[in-house]
């Protein structure tokens, strides 16, 4: 690899996070990205827990709430 963790941190902010949205870029165009095992398994589970319970989230007003007066 020619770019090393000393040149990283002699980049400014703003080109450091250019070079991330290069990298991301440069992953996403990546098709065939391997999907761990493991990862495909909690996907399923996630996914049939949804199917049978449907959403179990809350509205992100009512946990700001919640959060703003101290009791979460």
């Amino acid at each position: 690899m020619g770019v090393t963790a000393d040149d990283v941190s002699k980049l400014s902010r703003e080109e450091k996070l250019r070079l991330l949205e290069m990298v991301w870029e440069s992953l996403r165009a990546e098709q065939d990205l391997p999907v761990p095992e493991w990862e495909r398994q909690l996907i399923e589970q996630r996914l049939a827990a949804f199917r049978s319970e449907g959403s179990t989230g809350r509205p992100w007003s009512e946990v700001m709430a919640e959060l703003r007066k101290g009791s979460a």
